[in-house]
C-alpha cells in the first residue's frame, strides 16, 4: 500500500491542531512511496507518476539504493511542483498496481 497520507505534526504552540494539521495537508508537495518493486529505480518511478499527473508536475525523485541487494529499498519521496499535483499524485499512486506484481501497493 502506498502512503497516501503524510504524516503530519501539529505546532506545539497551536491552540487548534486539527487546523494546523488541515492547513500543512494542503500545503504538501511531498509524498514517501512504500512497498515499490524493489527493481525500480528511479526513472521506473518518475515515468509512473507521470502517467499519473502528466510531465513537469514532478521536480523531485529520491529512491535510496541497497547496493549490497542490488534494488532499491522498497520506498521513496517524490516531490511535486504543487500542492495540487501532490494530491492529483497521492489519489492515482494509491489505486496503481504496480508492473510485474499482482496485488496492489
Amino acid at each position: 500500500h502506498i502512503s497516501d497520507k503524510p504524516t503530519l505534526y501539529p505546532n506545539a504552540l497551536n491552540s487548534d491542531p486539527v487546523a494546523t494539521m488541515a492547513s500543512a495537508a494542503a500545503a504538501t508537495t511531498t509524498l514517501m512511496l512504500k512497498n515499490i518493486p524493489r527493481e525500480h529505480v528511479a526513472h521506473h518511478l518518475l515515468e509512473q507518476v507521470e502517467m499519473c499527473v502528466g510531465a513537469g508536475c514532478v521536480d523531485f525523485v529520491y529512491v535510496p539504493w541497497n547496493a549490497a541487494e542490488g534494488g532499491n529499498q522498497g520506498f521513496a519521496f517524490v516531490n511535486f511542483v504543487s500542492p495540487d499535483a501532490a494530491a492529483r499524485g497521492s489519489a492515482c499512486l494509491a489505486t496503481i498496481t504496480w508492473p510485474g506484481l499482482k496485488t496492489n501497493r
